[in-house]
């Protein structure tokens, strides 16, 4: 089961508006680990696996562990693009058998959108879910400027 209540506010937001301490920016681990597609991995995914996986690694909220599940989560968005193409080019109501009917692509992608937006909560692709996510601190990582933003004495070599 979810948690309960009000989708968290992102963090931004909340300081913007007075509800939360201000932000401190997330440190991206020093090397993202290194993510292969899978090789049952449709082909008009492939793209979509290609612009979206190494910005998840480099942000450290995925591991290789994670690959399946971002898979499908690029074949989702691949197949939800090719239901609104098709809900495009032939319209919302369709010929049938008894004269118009709702064009089939509607519920295929309204089922794609569903399983997308699942997908995305776990990923932390939405603003309130990228709250939840912890990434991971990397304590060997330097960097002056963000030392100095936050006020930390920058470690010594």
């Amino acid at each position: 089961m979810g948690k309960r209540g009000p989708l968290p506010q992102n963090a931004t937001a909340a300081w913007l508006k007075g509800n939360g301490p201000q932000p401190t920016p997330s440190q991206p681990a020093n090397e993202p680990p290194e993510m292969e597609m899978p090789e049952d991995l449709p082909p008009e995914a492939c793209p979509i696996w290609r612009a979206l996986v190494p910005q998840l690694a480099d942000l450290g909220i995925v591991t290789p562990l994670d690959a399946v599940a971002l898979g499908d989560m690029c074949l989702c968005i691949a197949r939800l693009a090719a239901c609104e193409r098709d809900i495009t080019a032939r319209g919302i109501l369709v010929e049938g058998n008894r004269g118009k009917v709702k064009n089939p692509a509607l519920q295929v992608a309204r089922e794609y959108r569903t399983a997308l937006q699942n997908w995305a909560r776990r990923f932390g692709l939405t603003p309130g879910d990228r709250d939840r996510i912890e990434i991971p601190e990397d304590t060997d990582h330097q960097n002056p400027l963000l030392d100095l933003i936050l006020g930390r004495t920058p470690k010594e070599s």
